[in-house]
């Protein structure tokens, strides 16, 4: 849950830009922000860590899923996108 959000950006840079020069980029690279601890999916043992979601111009984090950017993608990588983009 964020209690503030402050986005400052021009208007020629993408939501990935800006993400990259915000402060909060900077905490989630040097370790300093304080992501929940990994959980099991329901009804399961399997563990996951919880990640952000962003579109194509963020950067593949291990904590930020993006989609693929291929124009040509398999259908794999197709439902992947898919999936992500529904995401809540």
């Amino acid at each position: 849950m964020f209690l503030t959000i402050v986005v400052r950006g021009r208007g020629k840079q993408s939501d990935g830009g800006t993400f990259i020069g915000s402060t909060f980029f900077t905490l989630l690279e040097d370790g300093s922000f304080n992501l929940p601890e990994d959980q099991n999916l329901p009804h399961s043992h399997t563990t996951l860590p919880n990640v952000l979601i962003g579109d194509e111009t963020y950067p593949l984090k291990p904590y930020l899923m993006r989609s693929y950017t291929n124009n040509y993608l398999t259908p794999r990588n197709q439902n992947f996108n898919t999936r992500l983009s529904t995401a809540v």
